[in-house]
């Protein structure tokens, strides 16, 4: 199916489906766990830490 001529959806076996939903439950799960690992309060936090991290990177190059 398209829209705009680009596909918008996809016809899969159920299985793979499934299997794809639970690989996606585990990712989050993971990054739920390394957030409460981490101390960092706030999705802002988080943020703020990520961008800092990336002027440090690019000041290197």
């Amino acid at each position: 199916m398209k829209r705009n001529g680009e596909p918008v959806a996809a016809v899969v076996p159920v299985e793979l489906y499934r299997q794809w939903q639970r690989r996606r439950a585990a990712f989050f799960e993971t990054m739920r766990l390394a957030a409460e690992r981490s101390g960092v309060a706030s999705e802002e936090e988080a943020m703020g830490l990520a961008l800092e991290a990336q002027r440090s990177v690019r000041a290197q190059k």
